[in-house]
């Protein structure tokens, strides 16, 4: 059911109804107009819509040619930007993108070869100074303690001589397979940055200098040669065997003015004092040419029995610090009947010359003795 409008009153009332209900109007014949009149405007909209369609549907075509043409044209402008612009851009870029990086790793090339040189010349150096440290930390004791002082200070100084090798922290540099063709502007503005590590590298290459350690090398050499002979010479002078010295004292023998040798035993030594706890274990004796002696030379006395009045004596100790009190001891008996003479501690020996020599003498006779004692034979 559908409502119409009453033509006498104009008010709605349904398409079944004989009469309006509003005026009494009587609706049959109105209700078959209205069939009519409904029919005939269905058909006219039917055609409108027909209409629209066709002109919708010219419509879309229209439009879909209008943007075919405008994909085509912008299809051909994207085209020749691509080959006329972009590219070309991009191909440019590309060769300055390159050389920028092929000038960069050639800076690389040339700050690691300069590196590896002021490395390898650090080596050298450093090795020389950790063999000297070596000794020096070993703890083996030199004749001359003044070449340990020495030897630490070639090392600080050689340490101080090394030269550093300035750091240069590797740049994250792309290929320039790694830029896509719309990224020319990328490309050249990395390319600058590339130029400015180069230039950068530059400079720190420019201020590394090779350096030349042969004179310090050579210093360092010297120190340790030296605290080496002078460790050798206190092995020589500690607890020194008695055919040791005997040997050496013979072979100052002429030129010291030395007449007569005897390393005395438990039964010949007058003082009974070798091997026992602090004292010498072994003692050897010499007669000196320029000591008159009445007991000797009217064979009252023996030369073991007269000992160091003769000429001079050695006397061989455990350790330093018995050779040491036993100097300090005959020191404090200089001025007495029993004036020892001069004396020097050398090693773990005490070497003493008779106080009836020239005293100037006496002196040189000590220092030809101990010089003798501390020489190193070329093999040892």
């Amino acid at each position: 059911m559908s409502l119409i409008k009453c033509p006498e009153c104009g008010k709605k009332i349904s398409d079944k109804s004989p009469v309006c209900i509003h005026c009494g109007f009587p609706m049959e014949n109105m209700v078959v107009e209205n069939v009519e009149v409904t029919e005939e405007i269905a058909t006219d909209r039917a055609k409108s819509e027909t209409a629209k369609k066709v002109i919708t549907k010219a419509k879309l075509k229209k439009i879909a040619m209008i943007v075919s043409c405008v994909v085509g044209a912008t299809t051909i402008v994207a085209i020749l930007l691509l080959s006329l612009v972009i590219k070309p851009a991009y191909k440019e870029a590309t060769v300055v993108y390159d050389n920028a990086v092929t000038i960069y790793n050639g800076t690389i090339a040339k700050y690691e070869a300069k590196s590896a040189q002021i490395a390898a010349e650090n080596e050298k150096l450093t090795a020389a100074i950790e063999e000297l440290q070596s000794i020096v930390s070993s703890g083996e004791k030199p004749y001359d303690l003044d070449v340990i002082l020495a030897a630490n200070t070639v090392i600080s100084e050689g340490k101080v001589a090394l030269v550093d090798i300035p750091k240069w922290s590797s740049k994250d540099i792309k290929a320039a397979e790694d830029y896509n063709v719309f990224q020319s502007s990328i490309m050249r503005k990395d390319a600058e940055s590339v130029k400015i590590y180069v230039a950068e590298l530059a400079d720190i290459i420019e201020s590394m200098q090779v350096p030349d350690y042969t004179a310090t090398i050579e210093i360092v050499n010297k120190g340790r040669e030296a605290l080496e002979f002078s460790i050798k010479q206190m092995k020589q002078v500690t607890c020194p065997s008695e055919s040791f010295v005997l040997e050496r004292v013979d072979n100052i023998r002429e030129q010291a003015g030395i007449t007569d040798v005897i390393a005395l035993t438990e039964d010949s030594d007058p003082e009974n004092y070798i091997g026992k706890a602090g004292w010498y274990t072994a003692k050897i004796v010499f007669r000196h040419r320029d000591v008159e002696h009445y007991g000797l030379e009217n064979g009252l006395l023996s030369l073991n029995e007269v000992g160091n009045p003769a000429g001079g004596c050695i006397e061989v100790y455990r350790t330093e610090e018995d050779a040491r009190r036993r100097a300090d001891d005959l020191k404090s008996q200089e001025g007495t009947v029993r004036s020892p003479g001069a004396r020097v501690v050398c090693g773990t020996m005490v070497i003493r010359v008779s106080d009836d020599l020239k005293t100037s003498y006496q002196q040189e006779l000590l220092a030809l003795i101990v010089n003798e004692m501390l020489r190193v034979e070329p093999s040892e």
